[in-house]
């Protein structure tokens, strides 16, 4: 176990030197548009490089909405495809 300061976590997880990285996220603006980073594949904060083409195919209409139940609808369907194959382990 290494325990590393926010810059050196920061530069393992580009450089994908771990093993296992435990880290937290914060919707600042309340929308799960956000995931778009962490869990999109390719997106910039994916440093477990997860990849599920049904996740990103609604992370992507949800942000192209601008209707609130349609955004809400493919986000929904967004977290049941993560939910299916999840990208990581949440502890809380």
């Amino acid at each position: 176990v290494r325990a590393l300061e926010f810059q050196a976590f920061g530069q393992a997880q580009r450089a994908g030197d771990f093993d296992l990285a435990m880290g937290s996220w914060v919707l600042m603006d309340g929308s799960p548009s956000g995931l778009r980073n962490t869990w999109r594949s390719g997106g910039k904060q994916n440093a477990g490089a997860y990849a599920n083409a049904a996740f990103d195919a609604q992370i992507d209409s949800g942000n192209a909405a601008f209707d609130a139940a349609r955004r809400r609808a493919h986000f929904s369907r967004a977290f049941a495809a993560a939910a299916e194959d999840p990208p990581g382990v949440w502890l809380y």
